[in-house]
């Protein structure tokens, strides 16, 4: 896999930084700008888990690189969504999102 790819975790899917994305593209679905100048996304997603599910997903200043993952709530633990119970409603949304991102031109599926 490339650097600039990423894959969810437990997913068989892999994402890259659409070549048309720009700043105003990231903005415009939802994407904050850190202090650093990165663009970043947090989604919270229904689960029963007991920490909370995050989805996050950090693109570089300069629109090349891609961190996607699923996080307890405190951001601190990285979580499998696949491996978490009655999670078909979960992975559903999941992939809706990632979808609409991929359909918005903020995303790529390689």
């Amino acid at each position: 896999m490339a650097k600039n790819q990423a894959t969810l975790t437990g997913i068989n899917r892999t994402f890259e930084v659409n070549e048309r994305a720009r700043p105003f593209t990231l903005r415009d679905n939802g994407f904050k700008e850190t202090r650093r100048g990165n663009f970043e996304l947090t989604r919270t997603l229904p689960t029963s888990h007991p920490q909370g599910l995050v989805l996050k997903i950090l693109i570089d200043e300069k629109l090349e690189k891609l961190r996607i993952s699923t996080v307890s709530s405190n951001g601190l633990k990285t979580i499998d969504v696949t491996k978490l119970n009655h999670n078909e409603e979960l992975l559903e949304e999941l992939n809706f999102f990632l979808h609409g991102l991929v359909d918005s031109r903020v995303l790529s599926e390689v």
